[in-house]
């Protein structure tokens, strides 16, 4: 006998020995001298039947009380739900049982419903058959209904089967959306759309909308919304890597203006390629001026250069995703990112673009002669008479590099330490000159 009884198994059980036995309830009620109520209560689990009354059910199914208290057929056998039992007869015994017999979307004494059968054991034959007639497979009140329908649409793409849009709208009516992200099995589920195959379902996910509840002051209001919105598309895209997922994303729903918010959430997620698909969709060819500024470009190849990609950079530059070239060698220079202010220090093809004597002040500012030297040939005589000037003091290196490369103390550019500086550079050339 076991530790505790489960009075709702052991009533199920006890049910469908009576029908496999061909016993009604009355007939049971007479047999126990009890009301049709009382057997009803205790075959469903609200009540137990007294130890003399399980002694004369035993006895009328010929079998042992102890077998019906742990549901088992047998003394080996123990008891299986009668979905279990329908799964593995094959279709052509479903079909024979399935309209006169079986509430497939009801939950068994397992809290399992037939689906969930066909599903562990694979029973595709049944399955397919059910979804081609969009059976109901689980009422949506079900506390495990979420569950079920991520489980058929995880099925439905594993075996390729069309329509599984129509669970992915019922898991979406009942979570208010489609983020999966949650679920344990989310990533598997994704790579599974993430086929080129499924640009098509890709598509509808894209178009599927869902009402949506909302309160204004005291009244419920309804309204039509996606069931992925446009954030968590990017989301879902970027966190589990979806290729053509995002190709589909690009045609149907990007746009040139969302390229910041694009860079930001691909760098959050760890998919610098993704940004790389949409510079080859929308910044094929160059930009006008007024465009990159609306497009952010500035703060995109910002991130792009904080986040340590190089070789994206390089394909901002060569496609001009930028607003101000001499901006971002500035802040390369400032932030000690070499690579990448060396780099464009070095491309002969947007030397239009670079501000060398703002570059300069940057590098005089920071005691960098290496970048001196890539844009001092850039530079004529006044410009380098203003660097001059900028010298901060007791830097007597830079001035000396400057004045060598024909740099002049200007009245132009007369300053609070102009002299201190000029007398500093007279001294230090004098100490080089009694040191030779």
């Amino acid at each position: 006998m076991p530790e505790v009884v489960d009075n709702v198994k052991v009533g199920q059980f006890i049910k469908d020995q009576l029908k496999e036995n061909k016993i009604s309830q009355d007939a049971l009620a007479q047999k126990l001298n009890i009301t049709k109520t009382a057997v009803s209560q205790n075959l469903n689990g609200k009540a137990s039947f007294s130890r003399k009354n399980l002694n004369v059910i035993a006895e009328l199914l010929n079998m042992k009380v102890e077998d019906i208290l742990n549901c088992k057929r047998s003394d080996a056998e123990e008891f299986d739900s009668p979905y279990q039992a329908l799964a593995r007869r094959g279709l052509a015994e479903f079909k024979r049982n399935y309209s006169r017999e079986i509430v497939i979307e009801e939950p068994d004494i397992f809290g399992r419903v037939l689906v969930d059968y066909l599903i562990d054991e694979n029973v595709l034959e049944i399955f397919s058959y059910l979804h081609e007639l969009e059976s109901l497979f689980v009422r949506d009140h079900f506390h495990r209904a979420k569950d079920i329908y991520l489980k058929l649409i995880e099925y439905c793409l594993k075996n390729d089967l069309p329509g599984t849009i129509r669970y992915i709208k019922a898991y979406s009516d009942l979570n208010n959306c489609f983020d999966i992200s949650l679920y344990n099995n989310a990533k598997t589920i994704w790579d599974m759309i993430n086929k080129e195959t499924n640009k098509y379902l890709i598509e509808e996910m894209m178009e599927l909308k869902i009402i949506q509840e909302y309160k204004v002051i005291f009244f419920k209001m309804k309204r039509p919304v996606k069931a992925i919105t446009k954030q968590l598309w990017l989301d879902t895209i970027a966190r589990y890597k979806l290729n053509h997922v995002l190709n589909v994303y690009l045609e149907y729903y990007a746009m040139e203006e969302d390229f910041l918010s694009f860079v930001k959430v691909m760098f959050t997620e760890q998919f610098p390629k993704g940004i790389e698909q949409f510079m080859k969709n929308f910044f094929k060819e160059e930009l006008p001026d007024h465009k990159r500024a609306t497009y952010n470009f500035q703060k995109a190849i910002l991130i792009v250069m904080e986040n340590d990609h190089l070789s994206l950079f390089k394909k901002m530059i060569a496609l001009r995703v930028y607003e101000s070239l001499t901006d971002v060698i500035s802040k390369g220079i400032m932030s000690g990112k070499k690579s990448y202010y060396e780099y464009c220090l070095k491309l002969e093809e947007v030397k239009k673009d670079i501000d060398y004597e703002r570059v300069g002040q940057i590098a005089v500012k920071h005691n960098d002669l290496s970048v001196l030297d890539m844009v001092v040939d850039n530079l004529h005589e006044k410009e380098l008479n203003f660097l001059l000037s900028e010298v901060l003091d007791e830097d007597v290196d830079t001035m000396e590099y400057l004045v060598k490369h024909g740099a002049k103390f200007d009245f132009d550019y007369y300053n609070s330490h102009t002299m201190k500086n000029i007398n500093q550079l007279i001294e230090y050339l004098s100490k080089e000159e009694v040191n030779k």
